[in-house]
């Protein structure tokens, strides 16, 4: 009726806060996105997770406003690998969280960034001209990250990212945080594993931020204290059978991530059946 459209109204001149800024670097890093959208228009960012992690859903989309516009629960089918393909919405019932911002020229801006190829619906995620802080660091390591306290390593999974762009990431890890990492392939793709000599500093920062954001329980659930308690606990719960096709599953090169999936257990015990 004024010929205002809808990002002028919401944000009303609105420009990233740093903190803004760490949380989608952070998260554009492990599991958010921003989706095509057709040729002309503006596109959003989208974060999800599952249900136990709502809280963490939740301060994301706090800490987004005015750009968040949509907070939704919602039920649907997860993935699962038939034949080596990822098929989703084809796995088991599963609730998730979901943030959506409104569509506006900053996320535009940021899909050409992100994204080889912005205009087609299917793009590889690439990693723009980007720098490396602790905050940004902890919301990757919260969407994407393990802490293996027995080991004293943290590992990052990297498998949306092609290898050259891992190596990117190591590299900025360096330059950024004077962090020591190391690429890693494993049948899910690469990861970035930083070892020993880097374990205390990595795991202190961490820590400072999760007190910062009063996210200790979104860090916690990161940490994998004891895996042999995790496999003990399998065995006295499981049958053979599920034992056995477990393995049938892995030797069919179905991944990880789609076995945890199905049998609801950590991709460590997972490692440790069929090892």
């Amino acid at each position: 009726q004024y010929g205002l459209n809808q990002q002028e109204v919401v944000l009303n001149g609105h420009t990233p806060t740093n903190l803004q800024n760490d949380i989608v670097i952070g998260t554009m890093l492990g599991d958010a996105s921003i989706p095509w959208n057709k040729k002309g228009r503006q596109n959003k960012y989208v974060f999800a997770q599952k249900a136990d992690r709502k809280n963490y859903v939740q301060f994301i989309y706090e800490q987004l406003k005015p750009y968040t516009i949509n907070y939704l629960e919602s039920t649907c089918l997860g993935p699962i690998r038939k034949n080596g393909i990822i098929v989703q919405n084809a796995g088991k019932p599963c609730t998730a969280h979901r943030v959506y911002t409104l569509c506006c020229e900053h996320f535009t801006n940021l899909r050409h960034q992100w994204y080889k190829n912005p205009y087609q619906k299917k793009s590889l995620k690439i990693i723009p001209n980007i720098k490396l802080n602790w905050t940004r660091f902890f919301f990757w390591f919260c969407d994407d990250g393990n802490n293996n306290v027995k080991k004293r390593t943290i590992t990052l999974a990297t498998n949306c990212f092609i290898e050259s762009d891992v190596d990117k990431l190591i590299s900025l890890a360096k330059q950024d945080l004077a962090l020591n990492g190391s690429r890693r392939d494993w049948g899910t793709g690469p990861l970035i594993i930083f070892g020993t000599k880097d374990y205390d500093q990595i795991m202190t920062q961490l820590q400072n931020q999760a007190k910062q954001f009063n996210l200790e329980k979104t860090f916690m659930s990161k940490l994998n204290n004891d895996y042999e308690h995790d496999y003990k606990k399998y065995k006295s719960g499981k049958s053979v059978e599920d034992e056995k096709r477990i393995c049938e599953l892995r030797a069919a090169n179905v991944s990880i991530e789609a076995i945890s999936e199905e049998f609801g257990l950590s991709r460590s015990t997972i490692y440790r059946i069929v090892k």
